[in-house]
């Protein structure tokens, strides 16, 4: 986390990006979202970052990415106890 944080500031400082503007009232109601909502969209917009794998390295990016959908993958095949209550436990 860290390691993408300073790897998009010296980005922005190399290529002399202006920070946008800042957000007057409440940030939560703006239309369009700039990050990713989930995990799976937000590897799916690493997977695609040129920036991040100038500065992170092909290899880390690909291992890492690797790494996280597997985890996604067994996360997603669990059955939580909500889940157990609202479909299972019913019958």
């Amino acid at each position: 986390m860290m390691a993408a944080l300073l790897s998009s500031i010296l980005h922005g400082i190399d290529n002399k990006i202006a920070p946008p503007d800042p957000i007057i009232g409440n940030a939560y109601d703006k239309t369009e979202p700039n990050l990713p909502t989930n995990l799976r969209d937000a590897l799916r917009t690493l997977d695609s970052s040129e920036v991040m794998r100038k500065y992170l390295g092909t290899d880390f990016i690909d291992v890492f990415i690797t790494c996280k959908n597997k985890e996604l993958e067994e996360f997603e095949q669990q059955i939580t106890q909500l889940e157990y209550n609202w479909y299972l436990h019913a019958f």
